[in-house]
């Protein structure tokens, strides 16, 4: 994608725009299970914060800490808020 400016682009909105359809299906078919309140919430959180942390690779971005760039860091530090979360879910995987 050009956006006049010279530099070729991912079209990161439309790749976003698919990962939350795909989302919001999956996450709709765990709507009927018996899970905990709030735990739907929770796996959106992860998941978005995912997709956000590996798309931004694609961006043309300022890159300041071990090559990650602000919103990179911030989308690690949410994903260990919920490393509880994480942890039982690949648990529960078993």
């Amino acid at each position: 994608m050009n956006l006049g400016d010279g530099i070729k682009r991912h079209s990161i909105v439309l790749y976003e725009l698919f990962f939350l359809v795909f989302l919001f299906l999956f996450l709709w078919k765990l709507k009927d299970k018996e899970i905990k309140s709030g735990l739907l919430f929770q796996y959106f959180m992860i998941c978005y914060f995912a997709f956000r942390f590996f798309i931004e690779f694609l961006k043309p971005n300022a890159f300041f800490i071990l090559g990650l760039s602000s919103i990179q860091i911030l989308c690690l530090i949410c994903l260990l808020y919920y490393y509880k979360t994480i942890l039982n879910l690949f648990q529960n995987a078993r």
